[in-house]
């Protein structure tokens, strides 16, 4: 039984049509408050929405969702029932993460140049549109848990870049112009298919924090003992035999793990003095360095063969 403005009048029915307006309000005018909030503050939240398509061009219709709700997904500067022109504020913060998204339109940032952080993490992205380089201050880029092969040149083009993820994802290759980022300070790309490094990697001295764990790396170049700001650098579970001599200069390591690698030998160890964690098991390392053990807070040796 119904009242006259169509409301349910039993306690059950009363909660059905709540849980049915909720739900209601989440696919369609939830979203439209979402895109309004971001009109205000510049920050855009459309993580875990269920997309699975992500349209752009240079008139309207910039997102789609399954749903298929346009009216409520169209040009960025377009303003939404009531709100006024000057009300919509720059994008600044897009996040798309945990969705369905295979493709993002080439053009898609082109107007987007006041752009800071981008989250894409955990789509089935096999690439990256080429506007992407028209985000003029865009400092944080997260792609995590995607389907790239390769990571496009024009990503080095990201010159105000401080944080680049790029964790698990198929990566086989790294542009060898990774050394243009000179404003780089975090590079994460754990669980890729790297069997080397660029050499422009030591041009980063920007860089504090370097992760290339589970890859299948044999060797690190020379280079890499340039990054005079390093603080943590993660090599565990590669293919590595030997470090290169340059490691000992990294003065400012505080954490060096090389777990799981095929290593019979550290005498390139870092000599800084800050180096407090080294983690070295699952190695085959027959002799260590002398008084090694009474300079780091932790030392873990796990099947590891060693004389110290």
């Amino acid at each position: 039984m119904a009242g006259r403005d169509g409301m349910p009048v039993g306690r059950r029915e009363l909660e059905r049509w709540a849980a049915a307006q909720e739900a209601k309000k989440k696919d369609s005018g939830g979203l439209a408050g979402v895109f309004r909030s971001a009109h205000s503050n510049g920050s855009l939240n459309l993580a875990d929405r269920n997309l699975d398509a992500v349209k752009g061009s240079a008139k309207k219709d910039v997102f789609l969702t399954r749903d298929q709700v346009p009216e409520l997904l169209l040009c960025w500067s377009t303003p939404i029932g009531d709100e006024n022109w000057w009300e919509v504020a720059e994008l600044k913060k897009l996040d798309l993460s945990l969705n369905a998204l295979s493709s993002l339109p080439d053009d898609l940032f082109a107007n987007f140049s006041l752009l800071q952080t981008l989250h894409v993490a955990n789509n089935r992205l096999q690439s990256l549109p080429s506007s992407l380089p028209s985000c003029l201050e865009l400092s944080k880029l997260n792609v995590q848990h995607n389907q790239l092969t390769t990571l496009p040149d024009f990503i080095c083009r990201l010159s105000t870049l401080c944080s680049l993820q790029v964790d698990h994802n198929s990566i086989q290759l790294l542009p060898e112009e990774l050394g243009m980022l000179n404003n780089l300070d975090t590079l994460t790309c754990s669980n890729n298919q790297l069997e080397d490094l660029p050499l422009s990697l030591g041009h980063i001295r920007s860089l504090t924090l370097l992760n290339f764990s589970s890859n299948r790396l044999t060797s690190i170049p020379e280079s890499v003992g340039e990054l005079q700001g390093l603080i943590s650098l993660e090599l565990s579970h590669n293919k590595l035999e030997a470090l290169p001599d340059s490691l000992q200069g990294l003065s400012n390591l505080t954490r060096l793990d090389l777990r799981e690698n095929c290593l019979t030998a550290v005498n390139s160890l870092p000599r800084a003095h800050k180096l407090s964690e080294l983690l070295l098991g699952f190695n085959k390392i027959q002799r260590f360095p002398p008084n090694l053990a009474d300079r780091l807070r932790s030392l873990r040796l796990e099947d590891t063969f060693a004389m110290l």
